[in-house]
């Protein structure tokens, strides 16, 4: 398991641009229709897209040895959108993990000094604390706090992460608020759950 966290690992780097990637996002009409298509990659093999409101930052996107990432961010400036960061990473063919059936392994592990050390790594941050950790279908579901916030980074201290898999392939997706407007644990884990819905409806 630890082999497949690390990857997403190294998948999330990309996240520490923070809120910053918002500048890269489209303001005209017409561009933000376009950034809200869906968006396929590794061959056509998957479409990569968002919940409306927010737009994938093409300047963001990676694909690497059959692995990819994107970052997210609002573009449009309504209430009903709140300001955030949301994070895209998949990897290679059969590293998809099966959370039906593995709850509490995944539980544990995530509790474990091996799976704090990976979120820390994921996280940037040397001391992770998991809120909670929860199945829903087939996904796996953590809130996650940064013990040690880095206000520089524009994002606030708490996150929320999905861990599933579409066409054997792992997906991670991670939500972020900004640092002086933060999400909270509702528009967090409702934000979460509309990516992750978005990302199965979108396949062929």
């Amino acid at each position: 398991m630890s082999i497949w966290i690390s990857k997403a690992a190294n998948f999330t780097k990309l996240l520490a641009a923070g809120l910053l990637l918002l500048a890269c996002l489209p303001t005209k009409e017409g561009e933000i229709h376009l950034a809200q298509k869906p968006y396929t990659v590794l061959g056509g093999g998957m479409n990569v897209a968002v919940p409306l409101g927010y737009c994938l930052d093409r300047s963001s996107l990676v694909e690497k040895h059959d692995t990819f990432v994107a970052l997210a961010g609002r573009c449009v400036n309504t209430a009903s959108h709140r300001a955030a960061v949301i994070s895209i990473a998949v990897g290679q063919k059969g590293t998809a993990v099966d959370v039906v059936g593995n709850e509490a392994d995944l539980k544990n592990y995530f509790k474990s000094a091996d799976g704090l050390a990976a979120l820390s790594n994921i996280q940037k941050t040397s001391r992770i604390a998991v809120i909670s950790a929860k199945a829903e279908q087939k996904v796996f579901v953590l809130h996650l706090q940064n013990q040690t916030p880095d206000a520089k980074s524009g994002l606030q201290s708490e996150s929320w992460r999905a861990i599933f898999g579409i066409s054997g392939r792992l997906v991670t997706v991670s939500v972020k608020g900004s640092y002086v407007q933060a999400l909270q644990a509702n528009e967090g884990f409702d934000l979460l759950q509309a990516t992750v819905v978005m990302m199965h409806s979108i396949q062929k």
